[in-house]
This record gives structure tokens, C-alpha cells and sequence, in this order.
């Protein structure tokens, strides 16, 4: 078969011509690539040949384009065109090479050298200017059908051709792109910002200068910086034992072995870089390249010229002068001095008598090299070596087997590659990175602590932890604004599965695919769209043509795909990038018409279960633009995920329906049936309202609600205001609540309306029920299913408890627990959740407790991960009553993790509360407790959650004042100010025993206890009263009160009340503690510590745990009070560490009155010490308590 490009006969089998790389069969289709484009041109060539005859300019013009030629065939590019003077060639079409741009800039180079040598023995004045670009273009056969030319067209080619008019005369003008790319290779000089005809943004260009002066291996870094090695500790170790072992007397081989990217560089690095810090051996190394497989020898002769220091400029006789006193420096004989010397072309005239004079010269040059120092040579990428080299290194491998030498051999797995089986080869094959291992590559990679679970996640998806395709992935996102990195926290901007693969990924696998015959290449474009994974049955309803057997044969020989053993006649690409780089091949119009194609195909292969594909052609027909259909199975299985609980996944295929509907609603030829589209709104608030994103949830129910008024449904309408409410109460928007129960209560079940009815009604004033109405109420829901009955209890258990007192809460839980029975299967983990929560709620634990390990064995991660996340959080409260809070913290972070991975910003933003309520009150970490809260806070702002928000805002106040930064309300930054008169009695009351609290703090008395004689304590969380109770005990420590008095047993009665808790436990008998003691009551006060001083309880709670040590010196009788003032020294430093002003001062007061009235300079000195130090935590306003304190005493 002719070429019809270059005329060179080629066998009739071919598929592209041997000499210049042109398809000899007509491609089916165009294709997109990226390509490196090059435009070489003459300069002043027209005055040149202005006044020589026609056949002698086209001769020399002849001859200039044939050396230009053969430069570009020794660098596996492609000529394009020739226009006039001028030649256009591709580097990446039609066949593609993992270092195209390499290639091109290396060509380019060595055309200006060419040509300077050619003009120099024309005696003419010729010269060139080259300019090169890269990027995305349309390949493909153009003409007529007499004539037809294989090019490419496109921005890339333009911008090539009208930057060469930049070029100065022997001169390289690339584009940023290119200079991009290989700037880890060659230096290059920017020019400045350029605009060009055609173009509105101006480009920057940039000079080629040289190429830079590597040392051999040398990697290419992230941002300037080599990151750490991850996971490859094994691996490296035993790296060093071979290399170590050397030293024995005898030589040894290792090979690493691994798929392109998977860092075979980098462990050859690291064992280089070990072996030169703590050996001392000859190192000396060759790259083997693509570019260089047809030059014999060219590895060992790499090898030489690093031994011997040739550069690339040394003439002649400086390079046989460097060889020369190198191999007397050795001992090396001259027979292998003169065989080296013609190998570089330095000695012409010795004549080689055979291949053996070859082996045996680098034989004796290795063994004088180990005889010297061990000898550590290195053969990277062995899989683009030539045949000659190879044999050489076989012969040597063996030959040499009694020197102390290392051979290191890293390469791609290939069959072409047989080293011999020796003893002492040892083969490691380099494996991708776990997901763990990937996600601290990441981390290194971008400096920062954390990662969003979900970028992991798709970052691992899509490189399979490949550690170059982590890092190109990373560079392509980074530059293209996916995410943006703040104080060492990463935040996603853009969906992450839209990146594109990168330009050196794709080629990688280009060079690959464009190797295959062109129709099994067509046939796995066609399978690209298919997806990852595909399926023979719907490739045979493509294709439509007998020899499908014979293309997919070719696939697995190419290792480009292979064969599913899980699945009969499935297909799996070895990697996702090789299926996208074959897909990006496609055009725009033929992946539409392909993507059609597949979806019907899947309808008329399985229309029995089709609801197994709702997903898949939910996918092809939208990106076939089939509107119709793409809306009905994005519905469709939006609907099924749902069903299953999986509610975020469900969430986004309906919205893409959603978004489908919207378009089609402006096309007039399709009809959506009313029932589906109601259907749609319906259930994506459901699922909206499952992962807490209510404003969005609120839109939808609305919507649906129109259809339903529209056609006149009124059991849609009652199921629709079912849900408004449920997302009134989750979202805890009470007045909306409130609201809509009034104007919908004709329309909803009486069970339900009387849930959500008791529940506003005890939310805005519990003092309107009492236990006889709340009975009453109750008695309601006699009628009512089980779950019904469950969400009742769960809605109002905690006025259930603080009104209806113990009877009616254990009625109750023995009424739950007799209508478990009749609990659907399907519905009995979510009556678990509720029935676990009242219990929790009820102080039950232990009763929770078996409740949790029951539901572990229904409720699993992999079929509902929302209620798994809930099961967690109720865990983490067990094992924190239990006082294993370190345990309670690790649940929680991984139900946060899940959460992130849904996502559910609801659930983010409660398990974030609670591990701020952790950090504060149990684990002692009050900052900590202040970014989760903060963090919290943001999040369920943005979701339009209300009440747990404010509750952060609360939380965030009460630590505040822990850690000493104590503001009024007045005084609290807006972030942090709470609006008053909100519609919750409980958040209302919270809020003014906090001011209560700040007010006394701050010396206004009279305002602060007013506020605190009106509180309601019973409604208040702990940690406020816990607050309170420390703040009242120690004014009392200042001054006597009876309010304060009377204030301080009000909060004691509660917290007894809740002593089932481990918090309020240790903090009432601690707080009860020091009050027995300044009440002078130390009778009781010894009997507390006798009967509870070695509560686990107690000892759990850090802060509880000092002041009972504290306790038992103040109360011990045998201690001299001098002896037991300086024995509290430590306990109150300890305080001071964990940040704890308040108990602080107050024991410090309690230590303060230890000292004996005549030692007065002891008195003065700690007075003067409490001072600064309520100074310093804004107790200021307490300093003339303290003073007075001094005179009292005195």
C-alpha cells in the first residue's frame, strides 16, 4: 500500500505508513485532540531566490524540506504541510506520545541546528523562524473526493501560525502553554503580553533559550517543592538491603515495576538520594527515551558521558581528552578506550571486529569502576530501551554477578522485556496508593490539615490512586479554580466531577489507543460512551457488524481493556482516564448521536427490569439532548434512590429533572403529564427535608402544593402540609409552625396535628399546659400508629419529663414499647431512632443503650446512611454518660465524616454542636468548642435551620465567659447576638440567665438577680446552670446574700433533679462542695467527699475532679492551714491551664482566707494576685468585692 503522503511502499496489513506516521485507511470519523503545532519558516528566502534560476531554488528549497524532514521523522512528528517556504508540523496527530510537547520543542532545536549546518554548506544565507502552540484540535481528512488531505484545524493551529510572524530569525517563540509544560526541561525567556489578529485576550509568549542542565532523575515538582513519600516504606526498605548488600562482594539487581505515574522516578530518587548521604559508591545512571529506542546503545553511552563529565559542547578533542584520563584513572585498558570512542563517533577508523568487543568493553570498564568503590548503576524506563542496550545489560546482569554492583532497572509492565531469572534479581512492583495514602499525598501536595471527605473521594475515584495522576489532577483543578485553600482548610467552588482529564494523562493513554487498528480504535470510542464498564450486548446493538470479538480481543492485547470475571460479557477499561481520553476523541455531535444510540439500546435489551437502568439512562439521554426521556428516568430514579433512603443522590437526580423541566417548559412540542410533575416537586422536598436543606425543601412543597390546589387534590394537599410542617419543625421555624397549623388543621390527620400542636404550644409557653392537659393530649393519640404515636412522644419528651414528671413519661415508654410488635418491618429503624431519642431524652441510658446494640443489626451504613449517622450521634451520648468521652468524640467524627461524604448539611451542622457541648463541658477544650460552634453556626444559616443556630450562638456565649471573655449582651459582637423575644420559651430563658449571669459579673447586681428570680431554671441545658452556680458561689465567696442564697438552691434542686447525668452529677456534688464550705458546713461537707469522692463520675469531669482534690485538703483537719494554702497552689494552676477563671478565682478566694491574719505581707501578695487576675479575665467589675474582702478580714 502506497502512502499518500510521503510515497513509501508499506506491507498491505498497515494501518499507518512506517516512515511518516499518516493513516493509510480513511479515518471514520474527525477527531478532537490536543496537539503540539509547529510553524517553521524561512526567512527571506524570496531574496534568496530572486535571482537564481527556478530549478535551482526549487532544488535547494527541496533540500532544505528534506532535512527539515528528517528531523521531524527522527522525533515521531508528523508534516503536515508544506506552505511555500514554509512546513507545518504535529506533534499528537494522528499518533499521540505521552511527551508530545518534549518532542516537539527537542525537534524544533535540532531543525535550527540542522539547517544552520545546511546553510552553512550551501553558503547561503538561510535561517528560520519556528513558533510553537498546543492545544485542542479537530483532526481529520478534508477535500474533495478526488483529493483529500489528513490535518488538523482549529484556534491552536491560528494562534501557531500568526506568532511565528514574532519570531526573530533562528529563534523558538512558544506559547505560555508550552513553556508550561516542559519548564522543568528548558529555560525559557518571557517576551510579554501579545495581541494578535483574531483575538481579543492578549497571549503571552516566551523565548526558548536552552535546555536546562539536569542531573539524571531529577523530578518535577508541585509548586516548586518535592512532597513527602507516601506509602512506599516497605518498599524502600528493601530497596536499601539490596543495595546494602553489595558490600559483600557480590553484585545484585532489582527491578521496580509499575504502570505509568505510579512513582517508579520517585523510589529511584529516594534510594539514589539514601545511597549518596550515607554511601560512598560510584553512581552513575541512564533515562531510557521513547524518542531515542531506534539509537543502539545510546543508555550506556549516557552512562559514559556522565562518567567521564562530556557536555554537549565539548569538541571533539575535549571529549577524548576527558575519556582518556578517566580510563587512567581506573585502569582501562585502551582496546575498551577505542571501542567507546567509536561508539561516539570519536574514533572512526577503529573498526569494530564484533558485537562481543562491545560487551566486553563496558565488562571491563564495570568491573574496573566496582574494583574502585561499589558500583550503583541505574537504567530508568528500560521499557523504551533498544535491542542492542538491552542485550548488553542481559550479558552484563550476568557477567558480573561476583562485583559489588547494583543494578537498578525501573520500567513499565511489558511482555517485550525479558531480563534473565537470576538469584539475585528481585523484582518490586509498585502498587497504586490506598485511599488513606492518596488522601495524605493530597494534603502534603496543598499544605493543609483537612480535606472534605468528598474531595477525597472524587479525587480517588477518578486516579485510582495513582500518585502522578494525583498530582496532575490536583495542578489541573488548582489552576482552573475548583477549590480555594484558606487558614490550611481546603473548600470546594466547583463540582469536581467536571474537571477534564489532564493533557499529560490524556496522551498517556492516547499514545496508546492511537496504536490500534482504526476500527477496533472506533469501537472502543463507542464503548467510552457506554461508560468505565460496558456491556458487549449494548456494544453488539451498536456496532451491528460480526467481527465485535475480534475488536475486543485487540482491547485486552492492548491492555487498553479487559474482560469483567464478576460479570459475563462486561467489559472494564483499566483505567477511567483511558476511557476518557478515548471518549474526548469524539466529537461534540457524534458523542450526542452515540449517547442515543446506547440509551435505546438499553431500552430494547431491558425493558423487563428496566428500573435496574433508571440511572444510567437517566445519563445518555441527557447528554443525547432527548429532554423527554432524560426528565422521566432522572425522575424515575431520583424516586428509587429515595425509596432505598439513599436521599442526597436522590436529591441531585431530581433536581436535574427539575432542571430538565425548566427547558422543556419552553419547548412547546412536549407534553409532561401533571401527575409526574407533582410527583417530583413532592418527593424532592422529602428527600430535601431528609438531608436538612429546608429553605430549598420549603420551595418545593410549595410547588407542589400549587399543582395539587390547581388540580384539586385535596389528599395531595393534606400530605403536602404534612410536610411544610415537618420542615417548620425540623428547620425549628415555630412561628411558621404555628401559622400554617392554623390555616391547614382542616385538612391534617388528628394525630398529627395534635403532635405539632402540643409541641408549639409547650415550645412558646409551657406554663399553658399542665400535667392534666398534657394526660389529655396524649389520651389524643390513643388511636394513633405506632410511629405516629413514636414521633408524638419524640416531638414533646422533653416537656413530657419537666411537666408531666416520671409517670407519665415511663406511661409512655411502655406504650412505645407494646406497640413495637405491630411495627412494620420496613419502618422499624426509624421507630427505633425516635424510640432511642425519648429514651436518651428520658436520662434512660441504660434502656438506650440496648436499644443502640439492637439497632446496630438493622440499621447499616450501606443502605441509610442518614439514620447510620443518627444511631452514631445517640452512641456518642451513651458513651459520653459512660465517661468515655475520648470514645464519644471518635463517633462523632466519623458520623461527621459521613455526613460530609452524603452530604447532609443538617445532620454537619448537629454533629458539630455536639462536639462543641463535648469539647466544652466534658473534654475541657474550650476553643475547640468555640470553632465547632462557630462552624455549626455557619452551616445551619446557610440551610436556614433556626433553632440549633441560635442554640450555637448560646454555646458560643456560655464559652466565652468560661474561658474569661466575658461580655453583657450589649457588648457582644453581632456574630454573636442572639435577637430577644424570640418565639422559644427555653431559648428566650436561656438568654436571660446568661445576661443574669454577665450582668452580675460586670457589678450590676440588682439588674442581673432580678433577671435570675424570674428565670425558669428547669427550662435551661446544664451548662448554663453549671455557669450560673459557679458565678453565684463565687459572689457568695465575697459577700453574704441571702438572694444569692436562695439563687444557688434553685440551681442545685435541678441539677439533683438530672443527676442520671454525668455532668450535672459531678458539677452539683463539686459546686455542693465548696458551698458547704463557705457555709461553714464541714460535717456535710466531709461526708460528701467520704461518699462520693471516688466516683467515676467525679473523676471523669476534669474541672470536678481538682476541686474535690481541692476539697479533701481544705476539709482535712490534720493539715495546718498555712500547709494547705500552698498544697492548692498546683490545683489552682491546673485551672488556669484548662481555662477556668471563675472556679479559679472563687478557690483562690477559698485559699485566700486560709492565711492567718498577722501574716499580712502573704495577704497583700495574693490579694494583689486575685486582682490581676480578675483583671485580666474582665471580672474587673468584682476587684472592689475582693477589696472590701481585704478589709473585712483585717
Amino acid at each position: 500500500m502506497k502512502c499518500p503522503n510521503c510515497g513509501l511502499e508499506n506491507n498491505e496489513t498497515a494501518n499507518f505508513c512506517i516512515n511518516c506516521g499518516i493513516p493509510l485507511k480513511q479515518l471514520i470519523l474527525p477527531e478532537k485532540r490536543i496537539v503540539t503545532v509547529i510553524f517553521a519558516d524561512l526567512v527571506n528566502f524570496t531574496r534568496i531566490s530572486e535571482n537564481k534560476d527556478p530549478e535551482d531554488v526549487l532544488n535547494m528549497l527541496n533540500e532544505i524540506f528534506e532535512t527539515i524532514e528528517q528531523v521531524v521523522y527522527k522525533y515521531e512528528g508528523f508534516i503536515d504541510k508544506y506552505l511555500g517556504d514554509g512546513v507545518m508540523i504535529l506533534f499528537g496527530a494522528p499518533i499521540a506520545h505521552e511527551d508530545d510537547v518534549e518532542r516537539a520543542i527537542r525537534c524544533s532545536t535540532e531543525i535550527l541546528e540542522a539547517i544552520a549546518k545546511l546553510a552553512e554548506g550551501l553558503k547561503e544565507d538561510i535561517k528560520v523562524k519556528i513558533s510553537i502552540n498546543n492545544g485542542y484540535v479537530i483532526s481529520g481528512y478534508t477535500g474533495g473526493s478526488r483529493k483529500r488531505m489528513y490535518t488538523v484545524i482549529g484556534d491552536t493551529v491560528n494562534v501557531a501560525e500568526k506568532i511565528n510572524d514574532l519570531a526573530h530569525p533562528n529563534s523558538i517563540v512558544v506559547t505560555e502553554k508550552v513553556a508550561e509544560y516542559t519548564t522543568h526541561l528548558f529555560d525559557y525567556k518571557p517576551l510579554g503580553e501579545f495581541t494578535i489578529p483574531g483575538r481579543e485576550e492578549p497571549i503571552k509568549l516566551y523565548e526558548y533559550m536552552q535546555p536546562k542542565i539536569l542531573e539524571y532523575g531529577s523530578l518535577p515538582t508541585f509548586k516548586g517543592k518535592l512532597v513527602p513519600l507516601v506509602g512506599r516504606k516497605k518498599e524502600l526498605e528493601r530497596l536499601k538491603s539490596l543495595l546494602n548488600s553489595i558490600e559483600s562482594g557480590t553484585s545484585t539487581s532489582a527491578s521496580i515495576i509499575g504502570e505509568a505515574g505510579v512513582g517508579k522516578s520517585r523510589m529511584k530518587y529516594e534510594i539514589k538520594k539514601y545511597c549518596k548521604e550515607y554511601k560512598d559508591y560510584i553512581i552513575l545512571e541512564a533515562l531510557c527515551k521513547s524518542q531515542s529506542k531506534e539509537s543502539a546503545y545510546e543508555p550506556f553511552l549516557d552512562i559514559i558521558k556522565a562518567l567521564t563529565q562530556i557536555k554537549p559542547e565539548d569538541t571533539k578533542d575535549t571529549k577524548r581528552s576527558k575519556i582518556h584520563n578517566t580510563f587512567e584513572k581506573y585502569s582501562i585498558s585502551v582496546d575498551a578506550k577505542k571501542v567507546i570512542q567509536n561508539l561516539l563517533g570519536l574514533e572512526p577508523e577503529f573498526k569494530l571486529k564484533e558485537k562481543l568487543d562491545i560487551f566486553e568493553a563496558f565488562y571491563e570498564i564495570f568491573k574496573s569502576l566496582s574494583q574502585n568503590k561499589p558500583l550503583f548503576l541505574i537504567f530508568e524506563d528500560i521499557h523504551w530501551i533498544d535491542e542492542a542496550s538491552l542485550d548488553l545489560l542481559r550479558f552484563l546482569i550476568e557477567k558480573t554477578s561476583n562485583l559489588r554492583i547494583f543494578y537498578l532497572l525501573t520500567y513499565r509492565p511489558a511482555k517485550t522485556i525479558l531480563l534473565p531469572e537470576l538469584s539475585l534479581t528481585e523484582n518490586i512492583v509498585l502498587q497504586n496508593l490506598t485511599k488513606e495514602e492518596s488522601e495524605e499525598l493530597i494534603k502534603n501536595l496543598l499544605e493543609v490539615q483537612e480535606l472534605p471527605a468528598e474531595f477525597v473521594e472524587l479525587v480517588y475515584s477518578k486516579t485510582e490512586g495513582n500518585p502522578l495522576f494525583i498530582e496532575e489532577l490536583i495542578e489541573r483543578i488548582y489552576k482552573d479554580g475548583f477549590f480555594h485553600i484558606k487558614d490550611g482548610k481546603l473548600s470546594l467552588i466547583k463540582n469536581l466531577s467536571e474537571a477534564s482529564i489532564p493533557d499529560k494523562i490524556s496522551n498517556l493513554f492516547l499514545q496508546e489507543i492511537d496504536k490500534l487498528p482504526p476500527d477496533t480504535k472506533q469501537v472502543a470510542k463507542i464503548a467510552s460512551v457506554i461508560g468505565r464498564e460496558f456491556s458487549k450486548k449494548i456494544l453488539e446493538e451498536i456496532w451491528q457488524r460480526e467481527d465485535l470479538d475480534f475488536h475486543l480481543r485487540k482491547l485486552e492485547e492492548s491492555g487498553i481493556a479487559y474482560a469483567d470475571k464478576t460479570k459475563e460479557d462486561h467489559y472494564i477499561f483499566k483505567h477511567s482516564f483511558v476511557r476518557d481520553a478515548a471518549y474526548n476523541l469524539l466529537l461534540k455531535k457524534e458523542q450526542k448521536e452515540l449517547h442515543k444510540k446506547v440509551g435505546e439500546a438499553i431500552e430494547k435489551l431491558y425493558s423487563n427490569h428496566l428500573e435496574e437502568f433508571y440511572e444510567s439512562l437517566a445519563y445518555h439521554f441527557e447528554l443525547s439532548d432527548v429532554l423527554d426521556k432524560a426528565l422521566y428516568y432522572n425522575y424515575k430514579s431520583g424516586i428509587n434512590l429515595a425509596n432505598i433512603r439513599m436521599y442526597s443522590s436522590a436529591c441531585s437526580k431530581l433536581k436535574k429533572a427539575e432542571e430538565i423541566l425548566k427547558k422543556i417548559s419552553r419547548i412547546e412540542d412536549i407534553m409532561v403529564d401533571k401527575g409526574m410533575i407533582f410527583d417530583l416537586y413532592y418527593r424532592y422536598a422529602e428527600a430535601l427535608l431528609k438531608v436538612g436543606h429546608f429553605q430549598e425543601a420549603e420551595s418545593k412543597i410549595k410547588e407542589a402544593i400549587n399543582i395539587a390546589a390547581e388540580i384539586r387534590d385535596f389528599y395531595l394537599l393534606s400530605n403536602c402540609y404534612q410536610i411544610e410542617i415537618e420542615i417548620n419543625y425540623q428547620s425549628g421555624d415555630l412561628y411558621s409552625l404555628t401559622t400554617n397549623l392554623e390555616a391547614y388543621k382542616n385538612h391534617l390527620p388528628t394525630t398529627f396535628f395534635e403532635t405539632y400542636k402540643t409541641y408549639a404550644s409547650l415550645e412558646k409557653n409551657p406554663y399553658e399546659f399542665d400535667e392534666v392537659s398534657l394526660e389529655m393530649s396524649t389520651k389524643k393519640m390513643k388511636n394513633a400508629k405506632p410511629v405516629e404515636f413514636a414521633r408524638y412522644a419524640e416531638v414533646n419528651i422533653e416537656h413530657i419529663n419537666n411537666i408531666g414528671g416520671k409517670k407519665l413519661m415511663e406511661k409512655l415508654i411502655t406504650l412505645l414499647n407494646e406497640a413495637e410488635s405491630a411495627v412494620d418491618e420496613r419502618i422499624l429503624p426509624e421507630y427505633k431512632l425516635r424510640k432511642i431519642k425519648i429514651l436518651l431524652d428520658s436520662r434512660l441510658y441504660e434502656h438506650a443503650r440496648e436499644e443502640i446494640e439492637f439497632s446496630k443489626n438493622i440499621i447499616k451504613k450501606e443502605y441509610d446512611e442518614d439514620s447510620y449517622i443518627w444511631l452514631l450521634i445517640f452512641d456518642s451520648f451513651i458513651k459520653r454518660e459512660q465517661g468515655e468521652f475520648a470514645q464519644a468524640q471518635k463517633l462523632l467524627n466519623v458520623a461527621r465524616s459521613i455526613a460530609e461524604d452524603i452530604p447532609n448539611h443538617f445532620l454537619r451542622g448537629t454533629i458539630l454542636f455536639n462536639l462543641g457541648i463535648l469539647n466544652l463541658g466534658y473534654l475541657g477544650e474550650r476553643l475547640g468548642a468555640l470553632t465547632n460552634f462557630a462552624t455549626s453556626s455557619e452551616i445551619l444559616q446557610q440551610i436556614g435551620e433556626r433553632k440549633i443556630f441560635f442554640l450555637t450562638k448560646i454555646y458560643s456565649w456560655i464559652t466565652n465567659i468560661y474561658v474569661g471573655n466575658i461580655n453583657t449582651y450589649d457588648e457582644l459582637p453581632p456574630n454573636l447576638k442572639i435577637p430577644e423575644n424570640l418565639e422559644w420559651y427555653k431559648i428566650n430563658n436561656m438568654l436571660e440567665i446568661l445576661r443574669g449571669i454577665t450582668e452580675l459579673i460586670a457589678g450590676d447586681s440588682k439588674t442581673g438577680t432580678n433577671r435570675l428570680k424570674k428565670a425558669n431554671y428547669t427550662y435551661s441545658n446544664s451548662e448554663i446552670l453549671i455557669l450560673l452556680l459557679y458565678t453565684l458561689l463565687l459572689l457568695t465567696s465575697l459577700k453574704k446574700d441571702d438572694l444569692l442564697d436562695n439563687l444557688i438552691n434553685r440551681v442545685f434542686f435541678v441539677l439533683q433533679g438530672r443527676s442520671e447525668n454525668i455532668l450535672d452529677f459531678a458539677h452539683y456534688n463539686s459546686a455542693l462542695l465548696i458551698y458547704h464550705y463557705l457555709k461553714a458546713n464541714i460535717e456535710k461537707g466531709h461526708q460528701i467527699i467520704k461518699q462520693r469522692g471516688d466516683n467515676p463520675k467525679i473523676k471523669a469531669i476534669r474541672e470536678s475532679s481538682l476541686i474535690f482534690e481541692f476539697g479533701s485538703i481544705i476539709y482535712n483537719g490534720d493539715i495546718e492551714a498555712l500547709e494547705k494554702y500552698y498544697m492548692i497552689e498546683e490545683i489552682l494552676t491546673q485551672l488556669d491551664i484548662i481555662r477556668l477563671p471563675i472556679q479559679k478565682t472563687l478557690l483562690s478566694i477559698i485559699q485566700y482566707k486560709l492565711i492567718d491574719d498577722t501574716d499580712t505581707a502573704l495577704k497583700d501578695s495574693k490579694i494583689k494576685q486575685i486582682r490581676q487576675e480578675m483583671n485580666k479575665y474582665r471580672l474587673t467589675n468584682l476587684v472592689p468585692l475582693i477589696e472590701n474582702l481585704n478589709k473585712r478580714e483585717s
